[in-house]
């Protein structure tokens, strides 16, 4: 499945987000927990997590992490 990757306005409010860590997320495209290779993978721009989370189609662990850490910028 190919990563269509739109340019994202939260990329100038994540101060430690940088194009390695995009391109990073790109050669691992699954979900964290569940492997989930998408459609709506959601990747956690919080400072330092960087988390990968399938969405509302799967399993919506993007979702579950969200609730257990309070990350909140996901793109």
């Amino acid at each position: 499945m190919a990563v269509r990757i739109a340019k994202c306005p939260h990329m100038t409010v994540s101060v430690d987000f940088q194009q390695r860590d995009l391109d990073r997320a790109k050669e691992i495209s699954k979900c964290s927990e569940c492997d989930s290779r998408g459609p709506n993978l959601w990747l956690c721009l919080h400072r330092g997590c960087h988390r990968i989370g399938c969405g509302e189609v799967h399993n919506d662990h993007s979702t579950v992490h969200n609730r257990v850490s309070r990350c909140a910028r996901y793109c």
